[in-house]
């Protein structure tokens, strides 16, 4: 009974493994953070940056710029979340060639009437201070989001590390910034 059983389940084996199908690549089609932490951060500070968080926009009441120390544990364990020369959650810069300083950041916002989502802020500094140069939000979760460096001055809002979610593109036009989705 055991000179037959070697050849079964080597069989067997060898069976199993060339009828095993090769996973599909996974790709992300919504914008619900990286693809492996999903958190709830919860915005608290009523100013960016120094500048009021209702300057930014008339309908958030709290809001946090993101970085390594408020990510949940789990996410800086990776060093796909980690910052870079060309990857983070904030960039200093002259991203309109003016001469004057520029910072980007990213973060978290809730409105005054309980709904949250992501944001981008540009600031330049001036005598006064940093005063916003622009800004976007996107109604959603308020997990993780990021900068990256794309080609020239031109920064890639994402909150998709490793997925195809839509990244959008900002950038200076000559007279403004201008946010479009990477796919237009």
């Amino acid at each position: 009974m055991r000179g037959w059983l070697l050849p079964l389940g080597l069989l067997a084996l060898s069976t199993g493994a060339c009828s095993r199908r090769e996973r599909p690549p996974q790709h992300q089609t919504s914008t619900s953070g990286l693809w492996y932490t999903h958190t709830s951060l919860d915005p608290q500070d009523t100013s960016v940056l120094g500048l009021s968080i209702r300057d930014l926009d008339s309908t958030w009441a709290r809001g946090m710029v993101l970085s390594p120390s408020v990510l949940p544990a789990r996410a800086a364990e990776d060093s796909v979340t980690r910052p870079s020369q060309n990857f983070g959650y904030g960039f200093a810069g002259d991203f309109n060639k003016d001469g004057r300083p520029d910072s980007a950041v990213v973060g978290v916002y809730r409105s005054r009437t309980g709904s949250k989502g992501r944001f981008v802020l540009l600031v330049t500094r001036s005598a006064r201070g940093w005063e916003k140069a622009f800004s976007a939000g996107m109604t959603g979760p308020t997990d993780v989001t990021f900068l990256a460096r794309g080609a020239g001055d031109t920064l890639v809002w994402n909150d998709c590390v490793e997925c195809d979610a839509p990244a959008v593109r900002i950038y200076w036009s000559g007279t403004r910034y201008v946010a479009k989705w990477k796919d237009q």
